[in-house]
């Protein structure tokens, strides 16, 4: 189709708002955008933070074949991996409010029966499990039909203090270490009679896990699970609603009313809500250690009971998995709870830990704990193109011969990159760093190779690194080009400088040739008003090549417009079918382009080969005007002739 770009990724707008369990907006919570969770091996595309208004907006590329998202936000008190539908060109979800709309990948999950958490180890399972006991009913989703009227309002400085504390995925015992000592006690121990409430918090987690209570007095603790006559249900089913269960912050349960010297403890019982009946679940994890099925005193500990001074109010945080096995990550937000009094002030908070204060190191409204430069108030975020993991590069693909059409195999010039945005906390560019290497070149020209942002030059400070050994690039004193009315940054004028070509064949396009590997050229773009990314454009920005050195011969992706540098009487000559008015540069009268980027590892069509041949769907992803197939240029089965791709 004419208006058929060529791209294999498509842009896509961004409107995401969070809110906590009383519809106020969360600022400050940082949310990955994946394919997959965290849990399943998901790649990050973009990462952002809301804004004080709860939003995240703004623009970013994902696969073309993904009509979903997980918006991934490892924030105590939000929904960690919310699904998020893409339609059309945009993606839009809310998560959390009173009444959550958005669910979970972990909406649909099931029971899980089987006794695998020990599987590995050489902890032995504790068999015996107290009485349960429940204070009422609950419905097919485990919420309460006993829960106190009115829920709490939390405070978002509580929930921002919280997240400062027990930071997603950082353990605690390398992060806080004295939580888990014998100083920090890790239950509840009443000072006088009061009302005893526990109002639900936050899940981390995949499981439907039970809360449940135990109470003794302080001077006679259980020595083992068998000297707890009984425990009680708190909370059936510790699921968000929309992700497997039906709470939402702020719920909350009175326990009963207790005197002075009564110690109120805790039991996780995991994977073990099988609606609607609450089984023993798969382990069951106490607040008194002693009872815990860990050999190591060091270990036993399954979690931190934090006092709030400004809310006076106790924090509880569980552990859900065998603190010796592998995939425990020792953060202690699996299931977390508030406990609170009435007298508001009825607990010996004489020997627990405390919540930590709300961390903002730089002051640029993002926590420590969320921020990945907590001593620069210029930057908070980065975002990675192709993906956030350093190991995955793109590759530009170039034909030649423009004006003329070449032989299509697309293998002249292959440049691999990386782009990494360097962003503020209002998710503004504030520098851009790319990495390069010529990954392949299948004949005698020398190119160079460069990108064209389209914002003033008056915007940016600096650019760095450029690799220039030639004498037909000039570039000014901030490192762009000169003569240029936007910002056009230089990468390499000579491809042949930054490879060597082995005797008797070209670069990595021959069958028998061999593996050469081109230097790593990293360019940093500096910029002295950040830049949003609507004004900036999206990676890999509008890169092109300059034609065996010479500066007019320039190729761009399809559809994308040259540099002020570019010789304009070239257009329209042999099979270009460029028009300057309509926005079509850089294609043929059949559609057909000189350059294609493919966001990912790209095996090299060989020599005297088309690109249309090596792909077998390539063909008909362009028919179908990137319908069909935008991954084809992946190694799947019946995707590719490996006969006709270096190294196959």
């Amino acid at each position: 189709p004419d208006n058929f770009h060529y791209d294999s990724d498509k842009k896509v707008n961004l409107n995401i708002r969070i809110l906590d369990g009383n519809d106020a907006p969360l600022a400050g919570v940082r949310i990955n955008i994946m394919d997959k969770s965290p849990d399943e091996g998901g790649t990050v595309f973009y990462t952002g933070g809301t804004n004080n208004n709860g939003y995240l907006t703004g623009e970013t590329k994902l696969p073309c074949n993904m009509d979903h998202a997980i918006l991934h936000t490892g924030f105590a008190g939000v929904m960690e991996d919310a699904v998020a539908e893409i339609s059309g060109n945009s993606l839009n979800c809310l998560i959390g409010g009173s009444n959550p709309q958005a669910v979970s990948v972990d909406n649909n999950r099931g029971y899980i029966s089987k006794e695998n958490l020990y599987t590995g180890n050489t902890v032995s399972k504790i068999t015996a499990v107290p009485t349960i006991k429940t204070f009422g009913t609950w419905g097919l989703t485990g919420l309460p039909n006993y829960l106190y009227t009115p829920s709490d309002v939390i405070p978002a400085a509580l929930t921002t203090r919280i997240n400062a504390t027990l930071p997603d995925k950082q353990k605690v015992m390398t992060l806080n270490p004295s939580f888990l000592t014998s100083t920090s006690y890790p239950n509840i121990i009443l000072t006088q009679r009061a009302d005893v409430f526990v109002t639900f918090f936050h899940e981390g987690s995949t499981a439907k896990n039970t809360l449940a209570f135990y109470a003794y007095n302080k001077n006679n603790p259980p020595a083992n699970v068998a000297a707890i006559p009984s425990i009680k249900v708190v909370f059936p089913n510790m699921s968000y609603q929309g992700s497997g269960g039906a709470l939402v912050a702020g719920k909350k349960v009175k326990i009963g009313n207790f005197g002075a010297d009564t110690v109120i403890a805790f039991v996780l019982l995991t994977s073990s809500f099988n609606s609607p009946n609450v089984t023993n679940g798969t382990a069951q994890f106490y607040s008194n250690e002693v009872l815990n099925p860990e050999g190591s005193a060091t270990l036993k500990r399954h979690n931190v009971a934090l006092w709030d001074v400004v809310e006076k109010k106790m924090v509880i945080g569980f552990e859900e998995t065998l603190r010796t096995a592998t995939k425990c990550d020792h953060d202690f937000n699996d299931a977390m709870v508030i406990v609170s009094t009435n007298p508001a002030v009825s607990i010996n908070t004489a020997n627990y830990a405390t919540t930590k204060n709300n961390t903002d190191s730089d002051g640029d409204g993002v926590l420590d704990a969320l921020d990945e430069f907590p001593l620069n108030a210029a930057l908070a975020y980065t975002s990675s193109y192709p993906s956030a993991d350093p190991s995955v590069y793109g590759h530009l693909a170039f034909e030649d011969l423009w004006p003329a059409r070449g032989d299509y195999d697309m293998n002249d010039l292959i440049v691999g990159y990386r782009f990494q945005e360097f962003k503020s906390a209002s998710n503004k560019v504030v520098q851009i760093v790319g990495k390069f290497f010529v990954n392949a070149a299948g004949g005698s020209y020398k190119h160079g190779f460069g990108f064209q942002l389209p914002v003033s030059q008056s915007l940016i400070s600096s650019v760095t690194g450029s690799n220039i050994k030639e004498s037909y690039i000039s570039l000014n004193a901030k490192g762009l080009e000169n003569g240029q009315s936007k910002s056009v940054v230089i990468v390499f004028d000579n491809s042949h400088k930054t490879i060597n070509q082995p005797i008797g064949f070209f670069v990595n396009t021959q069958a028998g040739a061999p593996l050469m590997k081109g230097d790593s050229i990293t360019v940093t773009v500096n910029f002295s008003v950040p830049q949003t990314s609507a004004a900036l454009g999206l990676p890999p920005y509008n890169p092109f090549i300059m034609s065996n050195m010479r500066r007019g011969y320039e190729i761009h992706l399809a559809d994308m417009p040259p540099t002020d540098k570019v010789d304009a009487s070239l257009f329209n000559t042999l099979q270009d079918s460029t028009n300057i008015a309509s926005g079509r540069y850089y294609k043929t009268n059949n559609n057909i382009p000189w350059a294609v980027n493919i966001p990912n590892a790209y095996g090299t069509v060989l020599e005297k080969n088309k690109i249309i041949d090596a792909y077998l769907n390539f063909p008909k992803w362009a028919q179908s005007g990137g319908v069909s197939y935008s991954d084809w240029y992946e190694n799947k089965p019946g995707y590719r002739n490996s006969t006709m791709i270096f190294g196959r």
